[in-house]
């Protein structure tokens, strides 16, 4: 195992899929030819806007034409501003106006379609999965901010290692990982 391969484990140990491992899991969609797979991503912060409402109209319309898939996911990642049903609402608020998704979230806590899951705070563990890759291959983001300008990192060793940091998603949002600038 290399350096670099050795600091991956480090910042994921809980990771043990591969990105081979979704490619398998998610293969490519048997669709026609120049069919578009389109998404609308709404945070459920509050009721469904006008300016949503078209984006969502012009991506189901998109996928109808081309014989694609419309899904709609969830952006749930902002919790402060979350509000209580709002998943509901932004769903209701489609359907007023005709607009249904072939897959993605369809409910409150229900799902369809076969590259799950829809809702972005679910998803986590596939986006550390090939934050692990890259990193296990030397493409992570190098920070070169002194210490004092690093926001806290949880379950991180106070020690100083060096002013490097790595950014890194974390389970529920980005945190930092101090660690040793790899020799190349």
């Amino acid at each position: 195992m290399t350096q670099l391969e050795q600091f991956a484990e480090l910042l994921f140990p809980h990771i043990t899929k591969t990105p081979a491992d979704y490619e398998a899991q998610f293969p490519a969609r048997d669709l026609p030819e120049g069919a578009r797979v389109t998404r609308f991503a709404p945070s459920p912060t509050g009721f469904l806007h006008l300016g949503g409402l078209f984006g969502a109209t012009v991506d189901s319309l998109t996928a109808k034409a081309t014989g694609g898939v419309f899904m709609l996911r969830i952006e749930d990642t902002d919790k402060k501003r979350e509000v209580e049903d709002g998943v509901t609402a932004i769903i209701q608020g489609l359907a007023a106006f005709d607009v249904m998704p072939d897959e993605g979230v369809m409910g409150a806590d229900c799902e369809k379609g076969a590259y799950g899951p829809y809702t972005q705070s679910k998803r986590a563990e596939i986006y550390q999965c090939f934050a692990k890759s890259w990193c296990g291959r030397g493409w992570h983001i190098r920070a070169f901010a002194p210490p004092r300008n690093w926001m806290p990192c949880a379950n991180v060793k106070r020690r100083r290692v060096s002013t490097r940091a790595i950014i890194t998603i974390g389970q529920a949002a980005a945190s930092c990982r101090l660690r040793k600038h790899p020799k190349r």
